[in-house]
């Protein structure tokens, strides 16, 4: 299962940054049956936070329909894994889903209460029969790793992270600034350039997949003020004389008026071939 812990503050955190676990089996590209035997194993890349400060591991299949969208449940494989124990073997039954690319989940519990979630390389199973439909093409890269580090020497390095510039970062997880809301009043008389600009270098074949996989902005550090719009609402429409359309198609136009005409040759009477406003608009009631 794909653990979402709300009550935790999500930090994803830089490769440079923070990093306990990196999983160095199975090998990209790796392919396997129904039945067969899968080792994961995983080292501590000397970063923080420790292998020592995870409680357990719990390994997990899953899928989806790409790199960022999995399932929200998973099938269990194993719980409770030492994380000293650099490895697991888990051995992934037929029913576990369809034919496809599958990921490994290794959840783990840190001994402050936060937690990191990592995933293996993407590998294909064949020889399944089960219902649950899984991906059908090889992403490249695994899905990103989630940290929840709840240590004030972690959420330092996180509010650390989004002050280096964002073209010098690498990992997979970019920081950005927070932010500002614009002034009340313009200050500047002229325009200049913030930044300096970049290289452009155009792809002469394919580019592998990027290494950046998402974007952290902080969220606001500051509250703004608010005041109550005092205007009065504006009236309803039949405030101003207007009223539903279906009331223009029952109201009863006053009878066409005549109009006395003089000439020279003779007194005539013609009928208006018009309505004034007033009489079109006003509803007229029948006389019994």
């Amino acid at each position: 299962m794909l653990h979402l812990l709300p009550q935790l503050v999500l930090l994803w955190l830089a490769t440079f940054v923070v990093a306990d676990i990196s999983i160095t089996s199975p090998k990209l590209g790796q392919s396997f049956k129904a039945g067969d035997t899968i080792k994961v194993s995983w080292e501590d890349d000397g970063d923080k936070p420790p292998l020592d400060d995870l409680k357990g591991i719990t390994v997990t299949l899953v899928t989806g329909t790409s790199n960022t969208d999995l399932n929200p449940q998973g099938l269990k494989l194993k719980d409770g894994i030492t994380p000293d124990s650099d490895s697991v073997s888990v051995t992934i039954p037929a029913s576990a889903g369809g034919n496809g690319y599958y990921t490994i989940q290794l959840y783990a519990l840190l001994a402050n209460g936060g937690y990191t979630i990592h995933y293996t390389n993407w590998f294909e199973m064949t020889g399944l029969s089960g219902a649950t439909k899984a991906l059908q093409e090889d992403p490249g890269q695994p899905p990103a790793k989630q940290i929840s580090d709840l240590s004030e020497k972690a959420q330092g390095d996180l509010m650390a992270s989004h002050t280096v510039p964002y073209g010098e970062q690498s990992g997979t997880i970019k920081y950005a600034p927070m932010q500002m809301q614009p002034g009340s009043t313009i200050t500047a008389k002229s325009m200049s350039q913030r930044f300096p600009t970049s290289s452009y270098t155009p792809f002469l074949s394919f580019a592998p997949p990027p290494k950046c996989t998402s974007t952290d902005t902080p969220g606001w550090s500051y509250s703004r003020g608010s005041a109550t719009n005092m205007a009065p609402p504006a009236p309803y429409p039949s405030a101003l004389g207007w009223y539903a359309a279906s009331a223009k198609s029952r109201a009863t136009p006053s009878p066409m008026p005549t109009v006395e005409h003089h000439s020279d040759q003779a007194n005539t009477q013609h009928k208006k071939r018009w309505f004034d406003t007033d009489e079109w608009l006003a509803p007229k009631t029948r006389s019994s």
